[in-house]
């Protein structure tokens, strides 16, 4: 049987770090079979105050790794040493999470051993609630799985470029955008993808951002074409609990 550990890769990801260590036990993950990779700076912009990542790591023991990286392949890879005794590493950022059956289905296809990593082809994006998703959905189909001695490039893409995509009903819940608005705007300075957002796209789009508000991703507006009513599964709001903005909705 295949042996498998997760990694993420944070920057001040309080809202949701708590939920992604809170589904990968309930994956069947072990608290050992973790890392979190906590990045000192933002691979853009300035520093930011702290907001507790570390502090709950250490109270809960996941095992943790601090750092500064340029951008975040080389961050994964810096922990896919670490986790090279583990026959498959699942990536999913702590703003993604899949449920038990999507897991299930996963490992079977990477137990079949025919590509040494797979790219999920359903994303659900939520866009400032977590029930208005992305309609239609970007394109964008992100790696969630890689095989022992396989290595990041250009961020989320693989060295060994025998890929496939996962099943249709393999879904992935991407919250990037379910945010409080500081955060949305700490996100559009820090993240990787930083030096491509268009304009003023915090105060120009996401301020006066409306149900009816079309072409509105920060870097490339043709991929949010608009939003739809998809409420989550249970099983995925749940880890949503501890956000700091599921309460007031």
């Amino acid at each position: 049987m295949d042996k498998w550990a997760a990694i993420a890769i944070v920057y001040n990801e309080i809202d949701f770090i708590k939920g992604w260590v809170e589904n990968k036990r309930d994956l069947g993950f072990e608290d050992e079979d973790l890392l979190v990779m906590v990045s000192e700076k933002p691979f853009q912009g300035d520093e930011v105050e702290d907001d507790g990542t570390v502090d709950y790591l250490e109270d809960e023991d996941i095992p943790y790794i601090t750092g500064v990286w340029p951008k975040d392949d080389p961050m994964l890879n810096a922990g896919l040493v670490v986790l090279k005794e583990y026959d498959w590493v699942l990536f999913i950022s702590p703003d993604e999470y899949l449920t038990k059956d999507g897991f299930n289905k996963l490992k079977a296809t990477c137990a079949k051993n025919t590509h040494t990593s797979y790219a999920v082809k359903t994303m659900n994006t939520y866009f400032k609630t977590y029930k208005h998703r992305i309609e239609p959905r970007e394109a964008y189909h992100p790696l969630i799985a890689i095989k022992k001695g396989n290595r990041f490039v250009n961020l989320r893409s693989v060295e060994d470029d025998n890929c496939a995509y996962l099943s249709d009903d393999i879904i992935l819940y991407h919250f990037a955008y379910y945010r409080p608005d500081f955060k949305i705007e700490q996100k559009m300075k820090n993240f990787s993808h930083a030096h491509q957002v268009i304009g003023d796209w915090y105060n120009d789009v996401w301020v006066k951002w409306t149900l009816d508000t079309k072409d509105f991703h920060p870097t490339h507006p043709g991929q949010y074409k608009g939003v739809i009513l998809d409420e989550p599964p249970k099983e995925i709001t749940k880890y949503l609990n501890s956000h700091s903005l599921f309460s007031k909705e």
